[in-house]
């Protein structure tokens, strides 16, 4: 009877381990499969500036250390949220070998997932407090250059800027630091490149071995359970890329998951390099444009950073911009409480503050839409010029739609180009550009998603963000419910055929001011102090806001305390403090802030007050100093 030659391909200490099982024919088809069971990991790789390499690869290391590297047809991760749902997770999988090795390493086809622990979850886990990293130089045995100097990777983890735990602190409102990171002198592998194949191309590099060896010579000098991340620096290219994600392992004693980074020179070189294959340490994905490709993005450290780099930190390099709304969510950075979920069938208006920094500490921080039918949603995010925020496209609403169950998980919305994953020209988009202005939403813009009824408009800019009006679903017309007046419980919605009669004339909204003001006074934005309101001082202020209202019809932001806020009239007629300092005032003239704090005066010429008009004047003022009514026109 003749006999077949089975071979199960892994990894162990960086060698191909392939373990030969003699089998009859009739047995064949039953060896072909095998149930493996370890902790599920994505490893992401990304190239140098201008190579456009990029992708992850997923793996599987059981609890001998054996590591699989897995062929994965995403569509089977589906069921538990996607793939990001499964990583660091432990797992049962039913695989087959496949016909040859990937690479330089084995691997294996899944056929199918389950969970490995009883009552287990998958998801992502939150990440708060304390993450200390630690940095192992590590110099191939035929490669004697020491790229930089131990005090250079000390710095590189400092609390001030552009230092890492700085960055993470800023981008995570302080969830997260890095205290405790530390980091080790440079030691020499007992190899060289060529053995850890580190070609300088391909994805070649065994990071089994490299990660086992770089730990291995600072084992003496490190207690690894202290630490929730290694960083694993090298004196020379790997392959094509830098690598980051996670890894299971047993270090002084104890089995953990790492997050770990693999860096080429390159890598460690620039800081916003660091600080996106550290992303890939918490678990977040590459993001991307409308059309799939992974560095296009530059509202996001987890896409594009190369583009946002001039000017470069004398030392550190390229430093990295912020991140999207989406991966701070999957960190659980962003409180439910400031996080606006919408209700099916209701139309909302809502204040979003800018994602960095926020200059408030209750306006939401993001919206997210759910599709309905499906688990992909939107997200809705504000994006203002500070910060590590400084050189993102525009101040502008972005929108990104999330689809857990592809590899790059959001992709920012371009009203030029498409969501189908590829960029036709000129069909989609006359550049392939998820940075123009096409993907800046600004007032007066609305995106439509007609098919799911989804619509967002931007309404206006505030002092520290955007205003937004969500509209979710089919909300119930008050036309066609034969109700004179009607309000919805669900939703506190208002309803009525017929007038609202008020004895005001303007809308106001509640606003902080930095100084006592009154009824009348014209406000300006306060630039000493984000985020607040001042009496308009010096003519012609292009930070004009508005006038304080006397008596308004209808108020606005009325939620929550008052105290400290006071009422700036938005539309309508008011009163307003006026001096005649640039003429006598009649009745048409377009008004703008004066000398003098608070007053309004007489516009010579529109082009003049091009951005510092106020309003329309409804009365005269001859002489001097008085109250007269204006027709708001901001």
């Amino acid at each position: 009877m003749g006999h077949i030659r089975v071979v199960r391909w892994g990894i162990l200490g960086g060698f191909c381990l392939a373990a030969a099982l003699w089998l009859t024919v009739s047995q064949l088809a039953r060896a072909q499969q095998a149930t493996i069971e370890g902790w599920f990991h994505i490893l992401w790789y990304d190239g140098p500036p201008g190579s456009g390499i990029k992708g992850e690869i997923y793996v599987l290391i059981d609890d001998q250390g054996q590591e699989y590297r897995l062929q994965l047809d995403l569509k089977l991760t589906e069921p538990f949220g996607g793939v990001l749902a499964l990583n660091r997770k432990r797992v049962k999988l039913v695989v087959e070998p496949t016909p040859g090795p990937l690479g330089q390493q084995g691997s294996v086809r899944v056929l199918s997932i389950q969970l490995g622990m009883a009552g287990a979850l998958a998801g992502i886990e939150p990440i708060s407090g304390p993450q200390p990293w630690v940095n192992l130089l590590c110099k191939f045995s035929d490669v004697s250059a020491e790229p930089q100097p131990l005090s250079y990777f000390t710095g590189l983890m400092g609390n001030t800027y552009p230092g890492l735990d700085h960055y993470w602190r800023e981008v995570s409102y302080n969830n997260i630091n890095i205290v405790g990171s530390a980091s080790q002198n440079w030691k020499t592998l007992p190899h060289d490149r060529a053995y850890y194949g580190a070609t300088g191309s391909g994805t070649s590099a065994n990071l089994t071995a490299l990660f086992n060896d770089c730990t291995a010579i600072h084992d003496a000098d490190v207690y690894f359970p202290n630490f929730v991340g290694i960083n694993l620096m090298f004196n020379d290219l790997l392959d094509c890329c830098a690598w980051g994600g996670s890894r299971t392992a047993t270090l002084d004693g104890v089995n953990k998951t790492y997050r770990v980074t693999w860096e080429p020179p390159w890598g460690y070189q620039n800081q916003g390099v660091m600080a996106h294959e550290m992303g890939h340490g918490w678990g977040w994905p590459h993001s991307s444009g409308a059309y799939g490709a992974t560095y296009d993005s530059r509202w996001d450290v987890m896409s594009d950073i190369w583009n946002t780099c001039p000017p470069t930190d004398p030392t550190y390099g390229c430093v990295g911009q912020g991140t999207i709304s989406y991966h701070k969510d999957l960190g659980a950075w962003i409180p439910s409480a400031r996080k606006f979920v919408p209700t099916l069938n209701t139309v909302t208006t809502i204040e979003i503050d800018r994602l960095n920094q926020p200059g408030s500490s209750t306006n939401y921080l993001m919206a997210r839409i759910p599709i309905p039918g499906s688990s992909q949603f939107y997200t809705v995010e504000a994006r203002r010029f500070i910060g590590y925020d400084g050189k993102v496209p525009a101040e502008a609403i972005v929108i990104h739609h999330v689809d857990a169950t592809r590899a790059n998980d959001a992709w920012v919305v371009d009203a030029d180009g498409n969501l189908d994953g590829a960029c036709v020209i000129p069909a989609d988009d006359a550049n392939c550009d998820p940075d123009d202005a096409g993907a800046q939403w600004m007032p007066g813009e609305t995106y439509t998603d007609a098919a799911n009824s989804i619509q967002i408009t931007v309404n206006s800019i505030t002092a520290t963000g955007f205003i937004v009006t969500i509209t979710y679903g089919n909300p119930p017309s008050c036309t066609n419910t034969g109700a004179i007046f009607r309000i919805e419980r669900t939703t506190g919605n208002v309803c009525a055929d017929g007038s609202f009669n008020s004895g005001g004339a303007d809308v106001a909204e509640y606003v902080r001011v930095s100084e006592a003001v009154e009824p009348g006074d014209v406000l300006e934005l306060d630039p000493t102090k984000p985020g607040h309101y001042r009496k308009a001082r010096g003519a012609y202020s292009h930070l004009v806001a508005g006038v304080v209202s006397t008596q308004p019809g209808v108020i606005l932001g009325a939620r929550g305390q008052s105290e400290g806020k006071v009422l700036l009239a938005l539309i309508g007629r008011v009163p307003v403090r006026a001096t005649t300092e640039n003429g006598p005032i009649r009745p048409g003239d377009l008004l703008t802030s004066s000398s003098k704090p608070g007053y309004a005066m007489r516009c010579e010429s529109a082009h003049k007050c091009e951005g510092a008009i106020i309003g329309k004047a409804l009365e005269a003022l001859d002489v001097g100093e008085g109250v007269i009514l204006m027709l708001l026109m901001r």
